[in-house]
C-alpha cells in the first residue's frame, strides 16, 4: 500500500475536497523551429491572428463567469484581458520572430521570458506578481497558435486540478461542478487564481513547491484550503476526517454569515469598526451585499494592473464616484497608488504605455518629488468625496515632512477644484504606518493627520528585515513578533493621545490567534477580507478587552513571536479553539 504523502503549501480556498488529481495539460515544451526570412511576415501575421483569438476566448470564458458567478468573480479576468490587449508581449515576440527567425510559439515562449526576468528582478512584490501573469498571456497565445482543443465537458467526471501554474481563464474553462479542487506548485495567496478560486468557493492550495506533478497525476488527493494542505494518496481514517471536516466548515461557515448582522463588540461592551479591504471595484457589492460597514482599505493601484497603463483622471473619476454611490453612504478609505519601490524602468511591461513621467516607486517621498501622476489621483478622489464619505490614505510614509507635504498638496488639489466651481467636501488625510520610523514618530505624525492605518505585513518585514515575497524567507515572518507588537502599540497610544482613529489592515488584523492581542493593544477599528469578516467579528464577540490587555502585556514579555503566538493559543483556547479548528489552526 501506498504511504499518504504530505505536502504543504499556501491556502488559498476556503474549504476541504477529496477527489482524483488530473494534470493540467499546459506545461508541454515548445519546439524550436526556424523559419525562412521569405516566411517571416506570414508568421508575425500568424501571431498576431492568435493574438486576437485568444482574447476573444478569455473574454467569452468572462462573460460565463459573470453570468454563473457575478461580476465581482469576472473581475479577476480583467487584468489578463487588458494585459492581452497591451501590445508589449506580442510586439517583442514580433521582434524576436523578424530577428531571430523561430517560430512564433518560440518567440512568444522568448518574449515572455525577457518580459517575467524583467518583473521578477524589481523589489516590488507588485511587480514580480505580474511575472506570473506575464507567463499566463504567454501559454494562452501558445495554446491559440496549436489551434482549440477539447474544453472540459459538463459531463466529465469532477476532478482535482493539478498544475505547475494555472491561469484565472484555465480556472475558469472548467465547469464549476467538475472542478472540486485546485493544486499548484507555484503562486501566491493573492494571485488572481487564487482570489478566483476563493470567490468561486473552490478549495485550493497554491505555492506546493515539493509537489511531484507526475507522481501525484490519477492519484487520489486530499486539498485543504484552510490549512494550506495536500494529502497525495490519503488512506482510509484521513479521508474520512477530511470530508467530515469539510462538511463542519461548510455548516460552521453559513452559520457565521448568519450572525452577520450582530453587533461587533466585544464581551465588555467595546465596540470596534468593522470594514472590507476592496481590491476591485467590482467587489463593492458584495461589502453592501453582506452588511459590512464600509471599505477601511480601498487598494486602487489594481486599477494600474487592471488597464495595464496609468489611468487618467477621467477614468478614476468614474471608478471612485461609482464606488461612492454603491456604498449607499458607507464609508471609503481610498488608499494612493502603492506600486512598490522600483522605477519604472524596472517595469518592462507597462513602460511604454506608462509613459516616461511615472516612477512605478509610489512611496510619498517619490510621488511628491514628482506629483505628475498623484494630483489627478486626488483630484479624482475629492471629486469623488461629493458624492459620500472619502477619505484619503498615503502610503509609505516615513516622516513628519513626508506628512505635511502630503497635506499641503491635498488642500492645493481641494482648493483648486473649489476655485474652478466644483463642488468640495471634506476629505480626511490618513497615512499608512507601514515603515518603522513612522510609527517612532506616531506622536508627531498624530498632531498632523486625521487617522492612522497599520499596515502590519509591510511593517513586518521592514522591522524584521525579512522580504514576504521570498517563498524562503517568508515562512520566518511572523506579525506578533514582540517589536511589531511594540510598534503597533505605539501607534494606537498616538492615535488615542491625538484623538483620531487608528485601524489595522495589515494579515494581522483578520489572524484570529492574533485579533485577541490587537485589541489588548487598543484597536477598535479593524479591516479584512471581505470573506474573513465574519470570522473576524465572532473572534471579537468572544474576547474581553479587560482579559486582553492582560494577555498583551505578558506577549510585550515573550522573547519571540512562537512565545507570544503559543501565550495566545493558550489563553484564549476556551474561548476561541473551536473557531480555531474549523479554520485550520493547530491548538495543539
Amino acid at each position: 500500500m501506498t504511504e499518504p504523502t504530505v505536502v504543504r503549501g499556501i491556502a488559498a480556498g476556503a474549504g476541504i475536497c477529496v477527489g482524483r488529481a488530473v494534470l493540467f495539460d499546459g506545461r508541454g515544451g515548445v519546439p524550436l523551429r526556424y523559419v525562412p526570412e521569405s516566411m517571416l511576415e506570414l508568421e508575425t501575421e500568424r501571431l498576431r491572428r492568435a493574438s486576437v483569438a485568444s482574447l476573444e476566448a478569455v473574454a467569452e470564458l468572462r462573460v460565463g463567469i459573470a453570468a454563473e458567478s457575478g461580476e465581482s468573480a469576472a473581475a479577476l479576468l480583467d487584468p489578463l484581458v487588458h494585459m492581452h490587449e497591451d501590445p508589449m508581449l506580442v510586439e517583442r515576440a514580433v521582434d524576436i520572430i523578424r530577428a531571430q527567425g523561430v517560430n512564433a510559439e518560440q518567440a512568444v515562449v522568448r518574449a515572455a521570458a525577457d518580459l517575467s526576468t524583467s518583473l521578477l528582478g524589481a523589489s516590488s512584490s507588485f511587480f514580480r506578481e505580474r511575472a506570473e501573469d506575464v507567463r499566463h498571456v504567454a501559454r494562452h497565445l501558445v495554446h491559440a497558435l496549436r489551434g482549440a482543443r477539447r474544453k472540459p465537458a459538463a459531463d466529465d467526471p469532477p476532478v482535482v486540478l493539478v498544475a505547475d501554474a494555472l491561469s484565472p481563464a484555465e480556472l475558469a474553462a472548467h465547469p464549476r461542478g467538475r472542478l472540486l479542487g485546485v493544486v499548484t506548485t507555484t503562486g501566491s495567496g493573492t494571485s488572481h487564481t487564487a482570489l478566483l478560486a476563493r470567490s468561486l468557493g473552490i478549495p485550493a492550495v497554491v505555492g506546493a513547491r515539493a509537489l511531484s506533478l507526475e507522481q501525484v497525476d490519477g492519484a487520489t488527493v486530499v486539498v485543504d484550503g484552510l490549512r494550506g494542505v495536500v494529502v497525495v494518496e490519503p488512506d482510509a481514517e484521513t479521508v474520512v476526517d477530511a470530508r467530515a471536516r469539510a462538511d463542519r466548515f461548510a455548516a460552521f461557515a453559513l452559520q457565521l454569515e448568519a450572525r452577520r448582522d450582530l453587533p461587533v463588540a466585544t464581551t465588555d461592551g467595546v465596540e470596534v469598526d468593522l470594514r472590507a479591504n476592496l481590491e476591485m471595484a467590482s467587489d463593492t457589492d458584495e461589502v453592501v451585499r453582506h452588511g459590512i460597514a464600509g471599505v477601511g482599505l480601498f487598494r486602487t493601484e489594481y486599477l494600474v494592473l487592471a488597464h495595464g497603463r496609468m489611468p487618467d483622471e477621467a477614468e478614476q473619476t468614474r471608478v471612485y464616484e461609482g464606488v461612492v454611490r454603491a456604498l449607499e453612504g458607507r464609508p471609503l478609505v481610498l488608499r494612493t497608488f502603492d506600486l512598490g519601490g522600483d522605477k519604472h524602468a524596472h517595469a518592462s511591461l507597462f513602460g511604454r504605455s506608462l509613459g516616461a513621467g511615472f516612477r512605478a516607486r509610489a512611496g510619498l517621498r517619490r510621488a511628491l518629488e514628482d506629483p505628475t501622476w498623484l494630483v489627478p489621483q486626488l483630484r479624482a478622489a475629492v471629486r469623488a468625496a461629493a458624492h459620500g464619505p472619502v477619505s484619503i490614505l498615503f502610503p509609505q510614509v516615513s516622516g513628519v515632512a513626508e506628512a505635511e507635504g502630503a497635506r499641503a498638496l491635498l488642500d492645493r488639489v481641494r482648493a483648486e477644484l473649489a476655485a474652478d466651481g466644483e463642488p468640495v467636501a471634506e476629505v480626511p488625510m490618513g497615512i499608512m504606518i507601514e515603515v518603522p520610523s513612522a510609527a517612532l514618530l506616531a506622536e508627531q505624525l498624530a498632531r498632523r493627520v486625521d487617522f492612522f492605518a497599520v499596515g502590519t505585513n509591510d511593517l513586518s518585514q521592514f522591522t524584521l528585515a525579512i522580504d514576504r515575497s521570498d517563498a524562503q524567507s517568508a515562512e520566518a515572518l511572523d506579525g506578533l513578533d514582540p517589536s511589531i507588537l511594540e510598534l503597533v502599540g505605539r501607534a494606537v497610544r498616538a492615535a488615542r493621545l491625538a484623538g483620531i482613529p487608528c485601524s489595522i489592515c495589515g494579515d494581522l488584523a483578520a489572524d484570529p490567534v492574533a485579533l485577541p492581542l490587537l485589541l489588548g493593544l487598543g484597536v477598535t477599528s479593524l479591516s479584512v477580507p471581505r470573506d474573513r469578516v465574519p470570522e473576524v467579528a465572532e473572534v471579537i464577540r468572544r474576547v474581553s478587552v479587560t482579559d486582553a490587555r492582560v494577555a498583551v502585556e505578558r506577549a510585550l514579555e515573550a522573547a519571540t513571536a512562537g512565545e507570544v503566538r503559543a501565550l495566545s493559543l493558550a489563553r484564549f483556547a476556551p474561548r476561541l479553539a473551536d473557531l480555531w479548528v474549523e479554520h485550520g489552526i493547530d491548538v495543539g
